[in-house]
């Protein structure tokens, strides 16, 4: 549909814009399936329509495509585009098989494969007559091992419940402890590089001071020596740049560990959140009683899963520090 033409709005609007992008995706697998030689991939799954049509287009199917068009000279691009479709979609070529399955059993073993279930519904029958004339007895015996039966298969039940419950809370340990290898990595990787960042603030600031000591001392020789001149001339003059300069470095590499302190408490928040998930998963349901070698075997995994996070993160805090050492000094 065209929207000047039809000039709809609103719901109408968005209706012809869906079914021009359902025409739209049907012409692509049209093109694909023409196209026999590049072998390409037919995009059936773009729209409803294409995968509905699938079978049909493409498939063990015989189709037949209607196509409208107008006699009417206002409707030429209608009708031109129309027959451009219908034109490649008669391109199409698919191979057609009958559905058919062929059996070569005959009806005489049929017959004999009736008879032979029918001798066998007999025989149980009469095994099933005699137990029941025996008597009293059996039937207290017979009732005694369907209980003991039953028992054991409650017991079966609720170990295979049991198992299962400890599987269950193992992978949700296991998807619980990957959001906390991921925040304990990156809390690391902020701690490293904040304590980075505070030991070059702190020698920056231990640095500025001994310059403003050395400074103020030549300050006051300068002065005394030349009286006649102005101070900040000169050499002066220059020191005052280079320490409004280290002031500037300063006030970045502040503002730059404000942002990392920041980032190291969110992924610690991280750490937290997901520690109390983890801590969750490793309840076990009230309906559910585990042997103490199963709980044992939750609480290992447990254990296991929080000293690899805590590896990883030692492990980062150690390659930083390094890299650090080694690059940056």
């Amino acid at each position: 549909e065209r929207a000047t033409v039809t000039r709809n709005n609103g719901a109408r609007m968005r209706e012809g814009a869906n079914i021009n992008r359902s025409l739209l995706a049907l012409a692509n697998c049209i093109n694909a399936l023409c196209d026999q030689k590049t072998k390409r991939h037919i995009p059936y799954r773009d729209s409803k329509l294409t995968r509905l049509l699938k079978f049909s287009l493409g498939g063990n199917c015989r189709t037949v495509m209607i196509t409208c068009v107008s006699p009417a000279s206002t409707y030429f691009e209608e009708t031109h585009n129309t027959l451009k479709y219908a034109n490649r979609a008669k391109n199409i070529k698919t191979t057609v098989a009958r559905n058919t399955k062929s059996t070569q059993v005959h009806l005489a073993q049929y017959q004999g494969k009736i008879r032979e279930q029918s001798d066998e519904i007999r025989r149980l029958q009469r095994e099933i007559a005699a137990l029941k004339s025996r008597g009293g007895g059996t039937t207290g015996a017979a009732s005694r091992t369907s209980a003991e039966a039953v028992q054991a298969m409650a017991e079966l039940r609720k170990q295979t419940l049991a198992v299962q419950v400890v599987q269950d809370m193992r992978n949700k340990l296991a998807n619980a402890y990957a959001p906390i290898r991921e925040a304990t990595w990156e809390h690391a990787s902020a701690l490293a590089v904040g304590s980075w960042y505070d030991r070059h603030v702190e020698s920056l600031k231990g640095w500025r001071e001994q310059f403003e000591t050395a400074f103020q001392e030549q300050r006051h020789l300068f002065a005394g020596s030349n009286s006649d001149m102005d101070i900040d001339d000169g050499p002066a003059n220059q020191s005052l740049a280079f320490r409004h300069q280290v002031d500037e470095l300063l006030r970045d590499l502040t503002r730059e560990r404000k942002t990392v302190g920041r980032h190291a408490e969110h992924s610690a928040q991280l750490v937290e959140r997901n520690s109390y998930m983890a801590e969750r998963a490793a309840q076990v349901p009230p309906s559910v009683q585990l042997t103490a070698e199963q709980r044992y075997h939750v609480d290992q995994e447990h254990r296991v899963l929080d000293l690899s996070a805590e590896r990883s993160a030692l492990r980062r805090r150690v390659e930083l520090g390094e890299h650090v050492a080694n690059n940056l000094g």
